[in-house]
């Protein structure tokens, strides 16, 4: 039970964040101290387990951690509310960096190809992904957060753009769609990257070979789908509806967490020893 502790981090967090932000689970200052009693339990978790030792994997399972903390306090981002989006923003380029650390520190010290090609799939969808959040930072302080305000709806949601824009969109409206197609981009690729980091990091014993195969179909079942459901997306509501929550920020930080999960509770195993097995000892030696 206690191995399986930090396994809960992102399907509680999952669960807390999606609790209040679809449903209101509790009043706001209710929340905040749920949200802080959930940070601390997992901080805590991690220290009593002793599961602190891989800074690595404790920055891809934290990306997740401060996601569902942090961005549920900002809300959904959107231009009515400039503010609100431009902290969401912040929390979600520090998950974002955090998660490109975490790989790269991965990938340097797991050699083969597919750890490098993991990291530069990570890389890649990250550079796009942090020009959308800064793009947003832009909108907001060159005044045209209500020109965004007024597409929004349309063109910055993937279940309504993959189905096709009405009429002749306005450049605000290409804009907001090329941004967020970045989003999209970056989450399949963090399926994938994570998906060869878990690949890699089984060859190198750092997980067990079973957990590494998990993880990676994980990470590919995922990046699959995603893609399937973009292209059926025109003529699928259904597929729409699963290309944008496939793609929802947080999305991205769960191959990671998975990843991190085993890689801080996986106990390596020991070779056997000859030197306590005398008999074995002298047989080897030819005694």
């Amino acid at each position: 039970m206690v191995r399986a502790a930090p396994w809960l981090a992102w399907p509680v967090g999952l669960a807390l964040a999606l609790g209040h932000l679809l449903g209101g689970l509790l009043p706001g200052v209710a929340f905040v101290v749920v949200d802080a009693a959930y940070v601390l339990a997992v901080v805590v978790t991690l220290h009593r387990g002793r599961w602190t030792r891989d800074r690595a994997a404790l920055a891809l399972l934290g990306a997740g951690v401060g996601i569902f903390a942090l961005a549920s306090l900002t809300g959904v981002p959107t231009a009515r509310q400039p503010t609100a989006m431009l902290l969401n923003a912040a929390v979600l380029f520090a998950a974002a960096v955090a998660l490109a650390v975490g790989a790269v520190a991965l990938a340097h010290r797991m050699p083969g190809l597919p750890a490098r090609l993991g990291v530069t799939a990570v890389v890649v969808g990250s550079a796009g992904y942090l020009l959308n959040l800064l793009a947003r930072w832009a909108v907001v302080l060159s005044g045209a957060a209500p020109w965004q305000a007024a597409v929004e709806d349309r063109a910055w949601v993937a279940n309504v753009y993959l189905r096709g824009l009405d009429g002749v969109p306005d450049t605000m409206s290409l804009l907001l769609v090329w941004l967020d197609l970045m989003q999209v981009a970056y989450v399949v690729l963090t399926y994938v990257g994570f998906a060869g980091l878990a690949v890699a990091a089984g060859r190198a014993g750092a997980v067990s070979g079973s957990a590494a195969r998990a993880v990676a179909a994980v990470g590919g079942v995922a990046a699959g789908l995603t893609v399937l459901c973009a292209v059926l997306a025109p003529v699928s509501v259904v597929a729409a509806e699963a290309a944008f929550v496939l793609t929802i920020p947080f999305m991205s930080t769960l191959v990671p967490a998975l990843l991190a999960c085993a890689l801080l509770t996986h106990t390596p195993t020991a070779a056997p020893s000859l030197a306590r097995d005398p008999a074995r000892t002298n047989i080897i030696l030819g005694k």
